[in-house]
């Protein structure tokens, strides 16, 4: 039997971290423990292998050049597998797209399949409607790892780098780091399956028009976790492959009644016409509850299961070498991090539902995860009243290229971003590092 040393864990142990680490999202503790996670992953890496590192991806480099994601080096047989288009080439459909097209169909990473929920059988409070470790809210029934990339991609581009890097206080500059600089990738690479399931939808005058219709199937998974997280749908389990009308949600009754009115807040009234009524929102409610909503759902890289697809490793480096790169030009004009959540910005979220309470309001635990002391959750024992790791102050702070106490074993080869023509990276950092002497 071959042994490491302590640091290494098998992968299904970082796919765990970010599961439950899903409220480490959308707010100031986003960059921190995403940090984190990528460097307990390539000291794991290393624990097999001294001479490895993880590499980090500058997609920007592809951005400006005009490319799509099916431009990348990133995805090819070499790497981490080729991506396919649907068959209409703007999105994924039951009428022509079959679901195991979307396996990853070559390289090193071919056809590989995501975890079982029940492996360790710590997730019994986020019930899995196929098993797999993947979010509540997604139907999807695969046992591969998905990708349902479109033709409607985009890639974090240099402007919305110089823009990150323009921030002056830590509070702007985690604030903006899940979004400009991130978010578009997960879901160029993950997508969404079933976009047709909207059509009824469609025809009886719910959504303004077909390109609306592909809006809302594109945050379709993001409005099914809020749902999720509010308490008014929950999965059903035990679900049958090969059988998708045997899966669905429960909508719990006390909430029925009213959730017309939250999916209203929930869906972009842009995508909807002007004159919908509340009729109309409680037959949206039908289609959740009743209909074919459940058919509509994400590809691995674009929910909590993210690390289940290799290729979402190099991506967080690219986010903590800008961090370097700010500091190493002078930092910020204020690092107080917000302490009041409902006044202040500390997470999207303030709100939450508290099983406990039985309400969604206001409390303390909504933000957890991106106040300045808040750890992970500890996800090795299943113990959500516990912290695992290092806190976001301390990730911070040992991170800090200008420090004597830097505690990364590495440094990054460079900080130019030369490729950038029209925005003058250097010039920034110069100007920061003046104004920072002054």
């Amino acid at each position: 039997m071959v042994s490491f040393n302590r640091k290494y864990h098998y992968y299904d142990h970082y796919h765990y971290y970010h599961h439950q680490g899903d409220h480490i999202h959308e707010g100031m503790g986003f960059l921190p423990q995403h940090m984190k996670m990528t460097n307990m992953f390539e000291d794991s890496m290393q624990a097999v292998d001294p001479s490895t590192s993880l590499f980090y991806w500058d997609f920007t480099i592809e951005s400006q050049a005009g490319d799509t994601i099916f431009d990348s080096y990133m995805y090819t047989d070499d790497t981490f597998g080729e991506l396919k288009a649907p068959k209409n080439g703007y999105y994924w459909t039951y009428e022509k797209d079959d679901l195991d097209d979307a396996r990853i169909p070559n390289g090193r990473w071919k056809h590989i399949e995501v975890d079982n929920k029940d492996d360790r059988g710590q997730f019994d409070d986020m019930p899995s409607p196929y098993g797999y470790l993947r979010g509540p809210w997604n139907m999807n029934p695969s046992k591969y790892v998905t990708r349902f990339t479109s033709e409607v991609t985009s890639l974090p581009t240099c402007s919305a780098y110089y823009q990150w890097a323009s921030m002056d206080s830590l509070k702007d500059f985690l604030y903006i780091s899940p979004y400009l600089p991130h978010a578009s990738l997960h879901g160029s690479i993950g997508g969404v399956y079933g976009c047709d399931a909207f059509a009824d939808m469609l025809d009886a005058g719910l959504i303004n028009n077909e390109d609306d219709m592909v809006m809302i199937c594109s945050k379709w998974g993001f409005y099914l976790k809020e749902l999720y997280r509010g308490n008014f749908i929950t999965p059903k389990d035990n679900c049958d492959t090969d059988k998708s009308d045997s899966c669905g949600f429960d909508c719990t009754a006390e909430s029925y009644a009213v959730m017309g009115v939250q999916i209203k807040k929930t869906i972009n009234n842009a995508y909807v016409p002007a004159s919908t009524t509340t009729d109309d929102w409680d037959t949206w409610r039908d289609f959740i509850c009743k209909g074919d909503g459940h058919k509509v759902f994400v590809g691995d890289h674009l929910e909590s299961a993210s690390p289940a697809d290799p290729s979402f490793w190099p991506i967080h480096p690219s986010l903590e070498r800008m961090y370097h790169a700010k500091l190493m030009a002078g930092g910020m004009e204020s690092f107080k991090w917000p302490t009041d959540a409902v006044n202040d910005y500390v997470c999207d979220k303030s709100m939450c539902y508290e099983a406990d309470e039985g309400a969604k309001d206001y409390f303390d635990d909504c933000c957890y995860g991106h106040y300045e002391n808040d750890k992970l959750l500890d996800f090795v024992n299943a113990d959500k009243s516990k912290g695992y790791g290092l806190s976001n102050k301390q990730i911070l702070e040992d991170s800090d290229p200008t420090s004597d106490d830097y505690a990364v074993s590495y440094i990054y080869n460079d900080f130019t971003w030369s490729h950038c023509s029209g925005t003058d990276f250097e010039g920034l950092f110069n100007r920061l590092a003046g104004d920072r002497r002054k």
